[in-house]
């Protein structure tokens, strides 16, 4: 934001000669702020030229220096209505609703004057002042860059053209502006400051930290604000701003490992997997006791399918922590993700004895028992893990799918399993596939074709529900929408974005 700090005010057009030195002298007192010496001149004025447009003016002036901001805008008000064209009174006017927080107006005021006068320097100053306070910053920059333009030698208008460039998003228009500043030595400590803030603001958090760099105070004041602007930003989701501030801010203190994790974390959700493992091994260097560091190196190699890199991690992390069951199940998922199911299941069963209450666990646990066929073991622990986590959603969805797979079908209760996942988590698109597969084999094909649209219209990608719905469509004779499925589903086949469960159960981590 730019700051508003009004450039001078305007004493308008002169009145009968005879009254030309009282009014100096008035100014005078009224710029010194000597209010109560300038009250009874001003008073004076007022009766010996109550038309006077400049009178009305300068009492204005005063009723502002006075803090008295309403009787001033009625005395600048009164000045316009006496002379139209009075570009003084305008700006005044102006400066005085900008003081009363009414900008908009204000902006129309400083507008009118500049019509009468285009190139009165004031009004440009102000007028870009208040744009900018208003966040708008592009129009903000034309009156500034024409006030400076006026005198380039201005420091005030230099800084706020230069905070305006920032704003805009136009860096080599701001640097040069600020070289400019530190050439004069009118870079000050605090100005240093604002224009750091206005860079990290706005994207810039390199160029921030240059600024404030030579001086620790401000480079310590800068960093906090960084950092927390970071951490906000991923919480926020906006992992690449997350990842800009970090690194722009690394030269100004040594990282921590609390540092490298949450610059890791943005570089995973980024996808940027060499970013992600180097600052994550640089917080395990630093923090070699830390569960959260493998964690999140594990889920690297992982989410990006080289499980052998990952068992490595994690095997290290659970022989200086075992008693951390998301490491166990991060070893399990790796061996499930790498084939080796009898490490994998060995692990996981471990990782359930460590913590039965530890849901993901079960997750994949039952997702691998499901995949190799092992039905029967995975009801066991299903069994086991609803009693002990009765509102998980994902335990019904596999109790209902491993239910559907046996030779002889309870077709209902198959339903029953499925409609607790979808009651738990309405928005789980493969539990409404799973139970529109149900609802299809149990002949009832309206709820069936009900749960599969909803399926894919919480996950478009969902190519068997595609198909499915395609059938069912050309069973009740809708060959048009059964049509309109078929292509969808040769479509997401052909594009190689079908379903993939496995990818679902790699946790995904934010930093946190």
């Amino acid at each position: 934001m730019l700051t508003i700090l009004l450039m001078g005010l305007a004493l308008g057009v002169p009145v009968p000669e005879s009254l030309a030195g009282l009014m100096e002298h008035a100014a005078l007192q009224i710029r010194q702020g000597n209010y109560q010496s300038a009250e009874p001149l001003v008073a004076e004025i007022l009766q010996r030229a109550p038309q006077a447009s400049s009178a009305h003016n300068l009492l204005g002036l005063l009723r502002l220096g006075e803090g008295q901001f309403d009787q001033a805008r009625q005395a600048f008000a009164d000045a316009i209505r006496l002379n139209p064209d009075s570009t003084p009174a305008h700006v005044n006017l102006a400066n005085t609703l900008v003081r009363l927080k009414q900008d908009q107006a204000a902006i129309k005021e400083f507008e009118r004057a500049l019509e009468l006068r285009p190139d009165d320097k004031t009004a440009l100053f102000n007028l870009g002042l208040v744009l900018g306070r208003n966040a708008q910053f592009e129009p903000a920059t034309r009156p500034l860059r024409r006030a400076h333009a006026l005198d380039p030698a201005d420091a005030s208008v230099t800084v706020a053209l230069a905070s305006a460039e920032i704003g805009s998003h136009h860096p080599p228009q701001a640097e040069p502006l600020i070289r400019e500043l530190e050439r004069r030595g009118a870079l000050k400590s605090t100005i240093r400051t604002s224009l750091a803030m206005l860079w990290l603001e706005n994207g810039e958090a390199a160029k921030g930290a240059a600024l404030v760099s030579n001086d620790p105070e401000r480079a310590s004041d800068y960093y906090q604000t960084a950092w927390r602007l970071a951490q906000d930003s991923s919480d926020a989701g906006k992992y690449a701003r997350t990842a800009s501030i970090l690194e722009g801010i690394k030269g100004l203190r040594t990282p921590t490992a609390e540092f490298h994790d949450l610059l890791g974390s943005a570089y995973y959700a980024l996808d940027d997997a060499k970013r992600a493992s180097d600052e994550l091994q640089d917080a395990i260097q630093m923090e070699p006791a830390a569960p959260d560091h493998y964690y999140k190196l594990g889920m690297v190699f992982l989410k990006h399918r080289t499980p052998e890199p990952a068992i490595y991690v994690f095997k290290e992390a659970v022989e200086k922590r075992p008693d951390v069951p998301k490491l166990w199940m991060g070893l399990g998922l790796s061996y499930y993700i790498e084939n080796q199911f009898d490490e994998a299941k060995k692990v996981l069963y471990q990782t359930i004895a460590l913590d039965p209450t530890y849901a993901p666990a079960y997750t994949v646990m039952c997702d691998m028992l499901i995949q190799k066929g092992d039905d029967e073991e995975a009801i066991k622990v299903l069994t086991k893990a609803i009693a002990i986590q009765p509102n998980l959603y994902l335990l019904y969805y596999y109790y209902g799918r491993a239910l559907g797979h046996r030779s002889e079908v309870d077709t209902e209760e198959v339903i029953k399993m499925l409609r607790k996942a979808v009651e738990l988590s309405p928005d789980f698109p493969e539990a409404h596939f799973e139970l529109g597969k149900a609802l299809e084999a149990a002949k009832r094909p309206v709820e069936a074709i009900g749960e599969l649209k909803k399926s894919v219209l919480l996950k478009p990608q969902l190519e068997q529900a595609h198909y499915r719905l395609s059938q069912l469509y050309r069973e009740s004779g809708n060959t048009q929408l059964a049509e309109q499925e078929l292509r969808a589903f040769r479509e997401i086949r052909k594009s190689g974005a079908g379903d993939e469960m496995v990818q679902q159960l790699i946790v995904s981590f934010q930093g946190r």
